[in-house]
């Protein structure tokens, strides 16, 4: 029996083709696409609802090792999104596999994404966000990451474009495609040396390829906390290596400095979260959700102070509102659902029922939900004013506020302008087209070192990386290692994940004999384009 369905009809003398999967979700409007998959807004005619759903084609991945890591992060996603039911993490609702397509249905996060909220306030100059609407996605964030968490599951990839502001004013915690599981007693999706993650806001466990916990994803938190109330990251370089290092071993700006009225104890959490050892950071979300509770108090009480010195003084107020409470929409050309990630197995396998859990893709084992954790009582909805409320009307503006009426200008300039803005559109889409055509994955530098000199030992194994810079576009890479100049080893392929700017590549070496010489390491990249990088290092044994 086929699965899939495919409806014509006419529609104004068109034919309109709509995809039924699974005999039930009505595929309506790609939402977004990533290398072997989209993610599709589509009505569920068996509840009655729009929900997004996340089509992998499977068929289409040719390395047979990239197939088994799309499958693994693909079940994973599901595995991590069906153990919890909370408010602020987007629900999954039924899984499964339909031919050479693995499908995700899922709640549709209806809203804007954090990331478009901070480039409209800077679009529009607007600053930073104000301190009360920073503590709201604080306490959202802390809520659902408490809850996944108390699942045993770590996001690592927490960052703006993966909360989503909804029209019901929470934020959602979105994208689980490299969520690991920290109890599933499985191999982990990378080799230790290898960083999973967006650099931008990665902790430094992540960027060492070492083990992580929960408070990886605090130290992201901390992150998007201080880009949302310094206007700036708290990192920036150009360089993808330099940006490491700054992760690594430096302080970021203090809060205070940037902005003084920041409360003390807000700057102090989130410098905690962003500690570069992680057990100088909060044991847990739940305890940053503690912490936030008294630092909310303080400020509805400055703002209830600030609201009856105005109420003295009406001229005053009537001048500040202009400033501070003129409410701009936020609005999105359309809602954006979960990430695009991938999976593999033959037939139709449902792995949730539902508005029910069932068992993960292959384990057979029912999965029990995790009881919801909703954010703190009297945890304020998101509004980010001033300037952007959330999805309120704007109120009037005063007459004397608004601007004056342009001069009449000639029809001949209005002509003038209007062929040069549609010539100036038409250039801005062919430039657009253009670098999507040419959005090729690329290497742009190689460097190699040894992880740690042999020193005067003799017989030593010396671990040799290779670290290979790329474009983030995700693809294929093909290497060879070459020792002393003449000695080669086989052509070796690696497979770099999207939005994955580093990839690392190791070469074990024995090194054996008594003596003292040079040992010279090069790797050659050979595709996508040929790069090469050496080092050279002494062994010594007397």
């Amino acid at each position: 029996m086929s699965f899939v369905i495919w409806r014509l009809w006419v529609n104004r003398g068109e034919v309109v083709q709509h995809r039924v999967l699974a005999g039930r979700y009505q595929l309506q409007e790609q939402l977004g696409r990533g290398a072997f998959g989209q993610v599709w807004r589509a009505w569920d005619e068996r509840k009655g609802r729009t929900v997004a759903v996340k089509l992998i084609q499977v068929g289409e991945i040719v390395n047979p090792a990239y197939v088994a890591d799309t499958t693994a992060r693909f079940e994973r996603e599901v595995t991590a999104v069906s153990r919890v039911r909370q408010p602020n993490i987007v629900a999954a609702y039924e899984a499964g596999r339909i031919g050479d397509e693995l499908f995700l249905a899922m709640e549709l996060a209806d809203g804007t994404p954090l990331s478009e909220v901070i480039e409209l306030r800077h679009s529009r100059n607007l600053g930073a966000l104000p301190v009360a609407d920073v503590l709201a996605v604080a306490e959202h964030v802390s809520a659902g990451l408490a809850a996944a968490h108390s699942a045993g599951i770590v996001h690592r990839d927490i960052k703006p474009s993966n909360l989503m502001v909804c029209s019901d004013q929470q934020v959602k915690i979105i994208d689980f495609g490299v969520a690991r599981l920290l109890d599933d007693g499985s191999p982990r999706l990378t080799k230790q040396g290898q960083a999973v993650g967006t650099l931008a806001y990665m902790s430094p466990e992540q960027l060492e390829g070492g083990e992580i916990d929960a408070r990886s994803d605090l130290y992201a938190v901390g992150c998007v906390l201080y880009e949302l109330l310094a206007g700036r990251r708290p990192f920036t370089a150009e360089l993808p290596e330099a940006l490491m290092m700054q992760h690594l071993y430096n302080q970021a700006t203090p809060l205070s400095e940037i902005r003084p009225e920041v409360p003390a104890e807000l700057a102090a959490l989130i410098e905690d979260l962003m500690a570069k050892d992680k057990q100088a950071r909060p044991a847990s979300a739940s305890e940053v959700t503690r912490r936030l509770a008294p630092i909310r108090a303080l400020v509805e009480q400055a703002e209830s102070q600030r609201r009856t010195a105005f109420e003295s003084d009406p001229e005053s107020e009537s001048s500040r509102a202009t400033i501070f409470e003129s409410d701009l929409r936020v609005e999105s050309e359309q809602p954006v659902a979960a990430a695009v990630g991938p999976s593999a197995e033959s037939g139709r396998v449902t792995v949730l029922t539902d508005d029910d859990v069932a068992s993960p893709v292959g384990n057979g084992t029912a999965l029990s939900p995790v009881a919801p954790v909703a954010p703190e009582p009297g945890a304020a909805p998101v509004r980010f004013g001033p300037g952007l409320s959330g999805g309120s009307a704007p109120p009037p503006v005063p007459d004397w506020a608004k601007p004056s009426r342009p001069k009449r200008r000639s029809r001949r300039w209005l002509s003038v302008l209007s062929t040069f803005v549609t010539l100036a559109i038409i250039g801005a889409v062919a430039v657009v087209l253009w670098l999507r055509t040419h959005e090729v994955f690329k290497v742009t530098s190689v460097a190699v070192a040894p992880a740690a000199a042999p020193g005067d030992k003799c017989n030593v194994t010396v671990d040799v990386v290779g670290s290979v810079v790329t474009n983030g576009h995700g693809g294929e890479i093909t290497y060879q290692w070459v020792r002393n100049g003449d000695i080669t080893s086989p052509v070796t392929t690696a497979v770099v994940g999207t939005g994955q700017t580093i990839a690392q590549l190791h070469l074990s070496w024995y090194l054996h004999g008594k003596g003292t010489y040079q040992a010279v390491a090069e790797l050659r990249v050979l595709t996508p384009q040929v790069a090469s990088a050496k080092t050279t290092f002494t062994y010594s044994c007397h």
